[in-house]
């Protein structure tokens, strides 16, 4: 990296960290409203998680400021992430943009972030994410009087910045966080591994905060029974179960928490047992990868799911 002036934070370099993986329509929306940034990013590096539509001959055509990170096989969320951080934080940037490919920001959703640096002592601090589908409301809740909310206008009223993130959703991280506390922990895989990353930040006295104004749009995750969820999709849960409340070291050493993995699939089990009269072959594996996820947790194994 080259030299250049310091002239306060906002003026530090800045690269995107894009984590994809066979969703190459949306990447390149986002990839387009990245472009569109009133604060251009000084790098865009993007992960490609092993994918096989296109994605990797696209970024293979593309050029500066993109900066692809090719991985040979399905890391998953986590190990794209830990990837591209690490590139970043190599590289010598001083803030990286954290984000999936399934969301987009708006055009000025860094500047805006970048204009509150100097109104906070935060070295994580996120844009608003809030539902495609339903801007003014959020697609995860941040703290509110006590308890939480996800209305944009309440929460806008509490002033320009607001306790609490939805991580590697337009998270900018300075790099002196992963000086403190390392990289995400590849071994998540998925469902877990920001949230982990996020309280190993805060554990080592971290503030995570949001920026009102500045806007990340995704879409609404999933608020149906776990009865509704695909069988092919359902492997998720196993990650889910297992990464629940995980604890991770900054060298990448992880111990997954058997008593919340233990509640966590007791709520799953429950629900797929009541409702088993409708889809009784389904639940019935659904069950078996729950029951997978929470033997994993308790023999604290990081080996991927396979039923």
């Amino acid at each position: 990296m080259e030299d250049y002036p310091d002239v306060g934070v906002s003026a530090q370099r800045v690269a995107a960290v894009v984590v994809t993986r066979n969703r190459l329509t949306l990447l390149k929306r986002l990839l387009d409203c990245l472009s569109r940034q009133t604060r251009p990013l000084d790098a865009l590096i993007v992960v490609d998680v092993n994918s096989n539509d296109g994605t990797t001959e696209f970024l293979r055509s593309c050029s500066k400021p993109i900066l692809p990170v090719f991985l040979d096989y399905n890391a998953g969320g986590a190990g794209g992430f830990n990837a591209g951080m690490a590139k970043a934080h190599a590289d010598g940037f001083d803030w990286l943009w954290a984000m999936d490919d399934d969301g987009f920001p708006a055009d000025d959703a860094l500047e805006r972030i970048l204009e509150r640096l100097d109104e906070t002592d935060a070295r994580w601090i996120n844009s608003m994410v809030v539902e495609s589908e339903n801007p003014n409301r959020l697609a995860w809740v941040l703290p509110y009087q006590g308890g939480f909310s996800d209305d944009l206008k309440t929460l806008r009223s509490l002033g320009p910045i607001v306790e609490g993130a939805s991580p590697f959703n337009a998270t900018l991280i300075h790099r002196s966080v992963i000086d403190a506390v390392g990289l995400p922990c590849k071994d998540l895989f998925i469902w877990g591994d920001e949230l982990e990353y996020k309280r190993r930040a805060e554990s080592h006295g971290f503030r995570t905060v949001s920026v009102t104004d500045s806007i990340f749009h995704h879409p609404a995750p999933p608020r149906g029974s776990v009865t509704s969820v695909p069988l092919k999709s359902f492997r998720k849960y196993y990650y889910k179960v297992r990464n629940c409340e995980a604890t991770a070291t900054a060298d990448g050493q992880v111990t997954f928490n058997y008593p919340m993995a233990r509640a966590e699939a007791r709520n799953f089990v429950r629900t797929l047992l009541k409702d088993s009269v409708k889809v009784p072959f389904q639940n019935l594996l659904k069950i078996i990868i729950v029951l997978r996820g929470l033997r994993a947790a308790r023999r604290n194994s990081t080996k991927p799911f396979k039923l």
